[in-house]
């Protein structure tokens, strides 16, 4: 195998890996959003609702606005009753909240920041040359930092507060809260790294990239975390380890004293299965409370028309026979291991009616391939950590996913993914 530049394997990894699981999760939601087009055809004959969800929906355009937000308030109440009645009867689907004063509450800071924005933080030219689709500029950069010292402070100050927590959350910020803005702080925090380290400052350059990391961290590690936000995560770690890899490494690769304080910075502690075990419950919380209660309790606000759920309790019983199944079986292949085929949602639709299973069917396969997709970034993350093992001296960490070694040729210093047909691309170890 010949010498291949990194920045092109980088780019080309980038686009492999991250937009399957971007376009999953949107499919996710799509499906989520079109039971609406499942209406009164398909309802059984002991259904005794208007037959026109369009009707309803026309009428209660007309409708008081005092007494529409009175119906939408007790739609809220009691889909919040409901909640709280089905964590009880499905004990491990229900959070552990923990107690964290706002003040140090990385991830509400977050929201805060973000909802008071009201437009992207860089233009489009300025965001383009920080990702690498342009010339880097740094003086360009530099000037973008002295006309706004003060949201780069409070980005700062956000990913370096010690915890998160979601408690007092409403969840339909937390379905969308990290989307907003979650990128974009993320790569201001590393190309503020790449300056600093290009002027010499190294313990600036490791601050800024460790906060990009705890950035990611406070979306990922609230008790509720939702697919989007592991997505975002996702996308902002692995940013950061592209970045490192092109413009530090290089650099680091001769001083092993360096080279563990950026390895500690840049890789999660929690293992990858035990992260994905509390995202795909935290998406079931999310899922149920923010879009299937209300909608079934009548809220055109989450969706249009009542859910054509002719067993809800099968249906409920399902979805978190499917969830557990789906966190525990990803550890199922022992510790430091990722199974992605044992996290893989299975629609086991028997005992529920066509009508449920249909609908039981379109919100699952919207996630089914979420595992896969996850797996081949653990282990392009995991190539990472052992080509800095490598350089270590250290034994190099094996693929979580298939459980074997990287491949390693020292001649050509490519370290390559243990399968020959890896979807996930070599990289040149300096």
């Amino acid at each position: 195998m010949g010498s291949i530049p990194t920045a092109t394997l980088m780019k080309s990894n980038l686009q492999k890996w991250l937009l399957p699981v971007l376009l999953l999760f949107i499919l996710t939601n799509v499906l989520a959003w079109k039971f609406a087009g499942k209406q009164s055809a398909v309802r059984g004959t002991n259904d005794t609702s208007p037959p026109s969800s369009r009707s309803r929906s026309s009428e209660r355009s007309d409708e008081d606005p005092e007494r529409a937000r009175q119906r939408q308030e007790s739609i809220a109440l009691a889909a919040q009753k409901w909640y709280e009645e089905l964590l009880e009867k499905y004990p491990r689907m229900k959070p552990d909240f923990r107690d964290v004063p706002d003040e140090q509450n990385g991830y509400l800071q977050f929201l805060i920041f973000a909802d008071s924005l009201k437009e992207p933080l860089l233009t489009d030219d300025l965001k383009a040359m920080l990702k690498g689709d342009s010339a880097w500029d740094k003086q360009k950069f530099k000037a973008w930092l002295a006309e706004n010292p003060d949201v780069f402070d409070r980005i700062l100050h956000i990913a370096e507060l010690p915890d998160q927590s979601a408690k007092g959350v409403a969840l339909n910020r937390l379905a969308f809260g990290p989307a907003r803005f979650g990128g974009e702080f993320s790569l201001i925090l590393r190309s503020a790294a790449r300056s600093a380290f290009e002027d010499g400052d190294a313990a600036a350059a490791l601050r800024y990239m460790k906060a990009s990391s705890a950035l990611a961290d406070h979306l990922v590690e609230i008790e509720v975390p939702t697919m989007l936000g592991e997505v975002v995560g996702v996308g902002m770690r692995q940013g950061n380890l592209d970045s490192f890899h092109e413009h530090f490494l290089p650099q680091l690769a001769t001083n092993p004293e360096a080279l563990k304080a950026w390895q500690e910075a840049l890789f999660h502690q929690e293992s990858p299965a035990d992260e994905y075990s509390r995202v795909i419950l935290g998406e079931w919380n999310t899922m149920v409370r923010h879009s299937l209660l209300p909608a079934l309790l009548g809220s055109e606000s989450a969706i249009d028309g009542r859910l054509p759920i002719q067993d809800v309790e099968g249906f409920l019983d399902a979805s978190v026979a499917a969830f557990l199944k789906s966190a525990d079986g990803v550890s199922q292949l022992g510790e430091g291991r990722f199974d992605a085929a044992g996290a893989a949602l299975e629609m086991d639709c028997s005992g529920l009616d066509p009508v449920t299973a249909s609908v039981f069917k379109d919100v699952m396969g919207g996630l089914e391939k979420i595992p896969e997709a996850l797996g081949i970034q653990v282990t392009r993350r995991t190539l990472h950590a052992a080509a800095i093992s490598i350089l270590l001296g250290e034994t190099p960490p094996i693929d979580p996913v298939s459980g074997k070694a990287f491949s390693w040729d020292p001649k050509t210093r490519l370290l390559s993914g243990p399968e020959e047909n890896s979807a996930v691309d070599p990289i040149k170890v300096p």
